[in-house]
């Protein structure tokens, strides 16, 4: 992995870890199709790093698929906080260790 001077305090390694995270987290629908999905935004706030992205969906799918691999291929015993928001409610998980894809449910 490419690393900028400085940490996640500067925009170049920001943009790094936002090409990252396109390359390392996916999402499908219950019928195992690809929700493309948009890079919004990042912010860093004290040791967290948030990244924003959005989906574009006629409906909020019954269930999705979840990859989240983010990092962990470079430090396996990251953690990686997922939270799903459907507008009234939102769903959390985390990855860790070797965890595949995981399923979350809007129910």
């Amino acid at each position: 992995m490419v690393q900028a001077a400085g940490g996640l305090d500067n925009i170049p390694a920001q943009a790094l870890v936002g090409v990252e995270l396109s390359n390392t987290f996916k999402l499908w629908d219950a019928d195992g199709e690809l929700i493309p999905l948009a890079l919004v935004g990042a912010e860093l706030e004290s040791e967290f790093f948030y990244i924003y992205q959005e989906a574009e969906l006629a409906s909020i799918p019954e269930s999705m698929r979840v990859e989240h691999g983010m990092l962990r291929n470079y430090w396996p015993d990251m953690s990686n906080y997922l939270n799903v928001d459907y507008g009234s409610f939102i769903k959390s998980l985390i990855f860790s260790n070797n965890d595949g894809v995981k399923t979350i449910d809007n129910e």
